[in-house]
């Protein structure tokens, strides 16, 4: 299968070099979306070896990833499209088990879990409380019965994502990504399994994600997507 990499980064200058060189090094490509940064991201992720485009204002992860999806589907040969953190919490060497799942079960989506497998070390006590309950909420949203439904951690097939597109450009709460897409998902009948994964602790930085404002915006997700009468 031939893998292209998406990442979306915000002011991650000191952890996207590493995990870009690691992934050029297992031969994938990347893209990196550089959503809005005020630091060398841009120039780091270059120097690593990705294809950059930069958001000139900070959107949001989700729409970083919208904007990865349509650079990775540039290339005419991609069959799969990775999406994963830039700060190095995912391991670029565990690819490999998206991919054999894909192969296995011929889903359209393979979503990462940090249930199956293992969580970060230094795992904040509210997030490992917050991931589980949101996870029953999408599940019974979306009709999948998932792990962990909240990880960044996914691989797209390509011919999925091309079909559905229209739909990815009409999303009504883009920068919560995941909550709408898997209920989007659910109704169109879409196959979704999941892989074991192990999180390592990032090395600089902290993460810019609120997990009040996080939570409010994937209930408002869920709740604008089950109302919307579009499928």
């Amino acid at each position: 299968m031939s893998v292209v990499i998406a990442l979306a980064a915000y002011n991650e200058a000191k952890n996207i070099g590493p995990v870009i060189r690691r992934l050029v090094e297992l031969g994938y490509e990347c893209v990196v979306v550089d959503d809005g940064s005020a630091d060398d991201t841009f120039a780091t992720a270059e120097a690593a070896g990705a294809r950059v485009a930069r958001h000139h204002s900070n959107l949001g992860q989700g729409h970083a990833i919208l904007t990865g999806f349509m650079l990775a589907l540039l290339d005419p040969q991609c069959e799969i499209i990775v999406t994963m953190d830039s700060d190095g919490q995912h391991a670029p060497e565990e690819i490999v088990l998206f991919l054999d799942k894909m192969k296995e079960t011929g889903a359209d989506m393979v979503v990462g879990s940090r249930v199956l497998g293992r969580p970060a070390e230094r795992n904040h006590a509210l997030r490992r409380w917050f991931a589980p309950l949101y996870t029953q909420i999408l599940n019974r949203a979306s009709g999948y019965e998932l792990s962990d439904a909240l990880t960044g951690f996914r691989a797209f097939r390509r011919s999925s994502v091309e079909r559905e597109m229209a739909m990815l450009g009409q999303m009504l709460e883009p920068q919560y990504l995941t909550a709408e897409l898997l209920i989007r998902l659910g109704r169109r009948g879409f196959k979704v399994d999941e892989v074991a994964v192990n999180i390592r602790s990032r090395v600089h930085g902290v993460s810019t994600k609120g997990l009040l404002r996080m939570g409010f915006g994937i209930l408002r997700a869920v709740f604008r997507t089950l109302i919307d009468n579009r499928s």
